[in-house]
């Protein structure tokens, strides 16, 4: 068309034809020439997929960790010996105490089963905090914190054979001054950890510890247990105080409902010094405690009536 001399106007209506005819079919004939050829296994898209199964099946038949992540140290996880046989994940941890530091790698590879998520959810919401690792330019981190006085060794003792796994150290002794006297107490810290950092994204909102939204799917009796060891108070006739003071009445509203709809539970809310308190009524203590006498330690049946305590043992 440019040989025979045509006008601009006609040139250009038969170079935009050309183009809307041209472009589609180019795309159309590479799609076509793409997918007819991927039968073959080495060709276009089925190649990728060939090598990120042969990628996959290499890395789930590697038994070794450290052949996976070469970088890390011998050091770090020895052989499991003592057991062969199938067990149920999480049930067989053992204590990291005095392990290497942990490399990048093997801090995201640690998780929280649910053997160990359920009691310490009770703890969290009781006396147990988690501090975001701050030194970090990333906070990829957080650790746990359970801090209580000499005398409940017993229970420091059990929460620590818990969380073992993730501890680096064994608890240390720590003194806190209130009123111009010292106080003694056992703290346990664990291990800077990312599944630690995700619960602290769940039960904490701008450094204050809330109620977190999915408590009903994981509160469970062992929890309650755990909770009720760290905020309980018994209540001369039978009836249990929760302290619940850190949170707020919409809060322990929302707790409520999930102990009498998931626990058949009925507790009322009173309040002391202005702050929000949860109380068991004594026929929900004689519901409850059945379900959690198992959980509970022999120093701490305290907090229940002498005669629940009783009959738990006669059974």
């Amino acid at each position: 068309m440019y040989t025979v001399g045509l006008d601009a106007d006609t040139r250009a209506y038969f170079t935009a034809a050309t183009m809307i005819i041209a472009v589609p079919t180019g795309i159309k004939i590479f799609s076509w020439l793409l997918y007819s050829f991927s039968k073959n296994k080495y060709m276009a898209s089925n190649l990728y997929y060939t090598i990120t199964y042969i990628f996959r099946k290499t890395i789930i038949s590697n038994e070794s960790l450290l052949t996976r992540f070469p970088r890390s140290s011998l050091n770090y996880l020895p052989p499991n010996i003592d057991c062969s046989e199938l067990v149920i994940y999480g049930t067989n941890l053992v204590s990291t105490v005095n392990y290497p530091y942990y490399t990048k790698i093997v801090r995201y590879m640690v998780n929280i089963p649910n053997n160990i998520l359920y009691p310490l959810v009770g703890i969290i919401l009781s006396d147990g905090n988690i501090t975001v690792y701050n030194s970090s330019k990333h906070k990829v981190g957080a650790r746990f914190r359970f801090k209580q006085s000499i005398g409940k060794l017993e229970y420091i003792h059990m929460i620590f054979s818990i969380i073992s796994h993730y501890c680096s150290s064994y608890p240390r002794i720590v003194r806190t001054r209130v009123n111009r006297k010292d106080f003694y107490g056992l703290e346990i810290t664990s291990r800077s950890l990312p599944c630690f950092l995700e619960l602290h994204h769940k039960f904490y909102l701008k450094g204050k510890k809330i109620v977190p939204e999915d408590l009903y799917d994981i509160l469970t009796y062992e929890g309650l247990a755990h909770w009720i060891m760290g905020d309980g108070s018994f209540v001369k006739g039978g009836g249990m105080y929760l302290q619940t003071q850190s949170f707020s009445i919409k809060e322990c509203i929302f707790i409520m409902n999930i102990l009498l709809i998931k626990f058949r539970l009925s507790t009322t809310l009173h309040m002391q010094r202005n702050l929000p308190v949860i109380y068991f009524r004594v026929k929900s203590i004689k519901i409850l405690y059945p379900h959690i006498s198992s959980y509970i330690i022999p120093t701490m049946r305290y907090k229940f009536h002498y005669k629940l305590s009783m009959e738990s043992e006669k059974e």
